[in-house]
């Protein structure tokens, strides 16, 4: 109890720990720092560096050395390989982009050869179309007039039978094939 009435509170063995931690590490830490900052720590700093490097130096050719005795590969054949693929991966998107342009090129020339060749068999087929139109045309006017002829012929039979002179309905038929004929021509 004298400890308590003495600093007000009980003796806490955290608190007196954590004081001693605490300049511990301080002290401890300007040392540290001290000694860090030397040009002899440095220097061997260096050399533990690089001896560390010979001896990984060492340690892969030795590893490099077995790996070809077993007939396995090491990173610098897969290095080597990879770089390869690449090179080929390119060279052969190269030519795909080639031959799709010289595919492209060709099937143009062919499509054009080949609309040509419609073109021109068109046309043929209107020039053959309206040959027909013509033929048929003159037809139709000759057997307009045969039919006129005729009916006038009959007509004269029964000109009574049309009011105010007026034209049978086969003479207007045939006037009209005619008028056709002659604007088509």
């Amino acid at each position: 109890m004298s400890d308590e009435t003495k600093s007000g509170s009980p003796m806490d063995p955290f608190n007196f720990w954590k004081k001693m931690m605490d300049a511990s590490e301080e002290m401890s830490s300007n040392a540290m720092n001290q000694f860090v900052n030397t040009e002899k720590f440095a220097a061997s700093m260096g050399k533990n560096m690089e001896s560390a490097m010979t001896m990984q130096k060492v340690l892969q050719d030795n590893m490099e050395k077995y790996l070809h005795l077993q007939g396995l590969p090491t990173l610098h054949d897969f290095t080597r390989l990879s770089s390869q693929i690449v090179d080929i991966d390119a060279r052969l998107d190269d030519l795909q982009e080639k031959i799709e342009s010289n595919s492209t090129s060709a099937e143009i020339r062919k499509i054009s050869g080949h609309v040509g060749n419609l073109e021109v068999r068109l046309s043929k087929i209107e020039n053959t179309l309206e040959q027909i139109m013509k033929a048929l045309n003159l037809q139709a006017a000759a057997t307009d007039d045969k039919a006129v002829a005729e009916t006038q012929s009959a007509a004269e039979g029964d000109a009574g039978y049309y009011p105010l002179g007026e034209a049978s309905p086969v003479s207007k038929k045939s006037a009209k094939r005619k008028a056709t004929a002659e604007t088509a021509e």
